[in-house]
């Protein structure tokens, strides 16, 4: 679905809505018109859609008291964090950005991604690799940063460890499986024996059927000897 306006003054927006059924609506807002300091002015392509994007429609992070005061608050701000798209303006005397790039990133809290038009924090912004699209760059940035911050940052992940990735075909497991492995740790990976073969491919040591293995599987898996329902990677012929 396309968001384009026809005016060049403003552009189309999805925001929370507590008024509407579905929580949000699409309504036209003003452009940002050049890079604030510190900012980069991006057309965006894609926006990447996020569980926390419709945990925010009900609060769940907040006490049942408060859901209503999170609503309010939300109310009318752009959804969205992710977000991929080419640089259309930057600061004056500014380098590391050029009009034309190709960028990708996650704007703060509350600023939103879902319009047409971003002035996005230079410290939350990077150039996308070339290997990537920008539909597969907008999916990046928050659940990569989780990842990276939970396995290297928070518990000091380091080649040779081992690491058990819970629910590692989802949208974040999936990406540290990977992330683990770059790392140069062994991985153990839970999923469903349907996922099993798409994690395997990711580059999971083991693989676990949370099913089938139950906790004997689970711990079987962390002391690398088998036992039904956890699997080994195959080694190459």
């Amino acid at each position: 679905m396309s968001f384009l306006s026809k005016s060049g003054e403003k552009m189309n927006a999805i925001v929370y809505s507590r008024r509407c059924p579905e929580g949000i609506k699409l309504v036209t807002k003003s452009r940002p018109s050049k890079a604030a300091r510190n900012h980069i002015l991006c057309k965006v392509a894609f926006a990447g859609l996020n569980p926390v994007d419709v945990k925010f429609l009900v609060g769940d992070k907040l006490p049942r008291c408060c859901h209503g005061f999170g609503r309010w608050a939300l109310d009318g701000r752009i959804v969205g964090f992710d977000f991929s798209g080419t640089v259309i303006g930057v600061p004056r005397g500014h380098i590391q950005f050029k009009v034309g790039d190709a960028v990708y990133g996650v704007m703060p809290p509350g600023i939103g991604t879902f319009c047409e038009a971003i002035s996005v924090p230079l410290d939350q912004v990077a150039l996308k690799p070339a290997s990537i699209s920008l539909r597969e760059a907008a999916v990046l940035p928050l659940v990569g940063l989780t990842s990276i911050q939970a396995l290297r940052h928070d518990h000091g992940l380091k080649a040779g460890q081992h690491v058990l990735i819970i629910g590692a075909s989802g949208g974040v497991g999936h990406i540290a499986v990977q992330v683990a492995k770059a790392t140069g740790a062994s991985v153990t990976a839970v999923c469903s024996n349907r996922n099993a073969e798409y994690v395997r491919s990711l580059g999971a040591d083991f693989v676990v059927d949370y099913v089938a293995a139950g906790r004997d599987g689970l711990r079987a898996a962390l002391r690398g000897t088998s036992i039904q329902g956890v699997h080994r990677k195959r080694k190459a012929a």
